[in-house]
């Protein structure tokens, strides 16, 4: 149900910040992220009848929707409800029928029935490496583990003095099956609501919400983070399980 909600200059984060190779002129999948209160879930049908056709008629994803309280990692999550992330072929096709006045005729149907937050859009990278056991671009496998999102606001301090920190942190999130997605500055594209963080936001997908855990929570990624220090202040970073 809420998937189809849609109302939801970084740097990678966990490994994150591992040096990103410069990406050749091609379509990018773009990322929306969105943070909602259900207040009459009883109520949305008649949203869900008119906005369904034209997500899927956009290509949307739903890879993930959950509480990110339940997984702060770092810094502070000062909002309530859920996360919804959704992927879209492209930024363009995002756009286009977030724009449409069919579908802002559809979003009128929400009205009263849910507050939103924030909905921004980030675009992604091209071709990311898939997650072994699994397909790219936060596809989910016919069995296995589901896959765990980690979504981070920060805002770089000293950017040209991370090569330690992502020497000591990328063996151990590569470990885990780290697949960076997005990452960019969503003030680009606030589509709803407010962005009240400064900075960037990164989108990375894991293997599985134990093995993100375990890597975060392990003796060699809490010392690795102690190079950092200083060097970028975080605002959050949140986990959520995927579909």
């Amino acid at each position: 149900m809420t998937t189809r909600l849609v109302l939801m200059a970084a740097l990678p984060i966990a490994a994150g910040f591992l040096a990103a190779a410069a990406q050749p002129a091609a379509p990018r999948p773009a990322y929306l992220i969105s943070n909602l209160r259900v207040i009459h879930p009883d109520q949305l049908g008649p949203f869900r009848q008119a906005s369904g056709p034209l997500t899927q008629k956009a290509g949307a994803e739903g890879l993930a929707a959950g509480n990110p309280a339940l997984h702060v990692l770092e810094g502070a999550w000062s909002h309530t409800g859920s996360v919804v992330l959704e992927r879209y072929p492209s930024m363009d096709g995002l756009l286009a029928f977030w724009n449409s006045p069919t579908y802002q005729d559809a979003r009128k149907l929400v009205a009263g029935h849910a507050e939103v937050d924030f909905v921004v859009a980030i675009e992604g990278q091209v071709a990311p490496q898939p997650v072994a056991g699994q397909p790219p671009g936060g596809a989910q496998p016919v069995a296995g583990p589901k896959p765990a999102y980690l979504i981070a606001s920060s805002r770089p301090i000293h950017p040209d003095q991370m090569a330690p920190y992502r020497a000591a942190a990328g063996p151990l999130a590569r470990k885990a099956g780290l697949e960076i997605l997005a990452s960019g500055n969503p003030t680009q594209h606030l589509l709803e609501g407010a962005w009240t963080h400064a900075g960037g936001l990164t989108i990375e997908r894991y293997r599985s919400m134990d093995d993100l855990l375990a890597f975060w929570n392990s003796p060699g990624y809490q010392e690795a983070k102690t190079l950092r220090a200083g060097l970028v202040e975080m605002n959050f970073i949140v986990a959520i399980e995927g579909r």
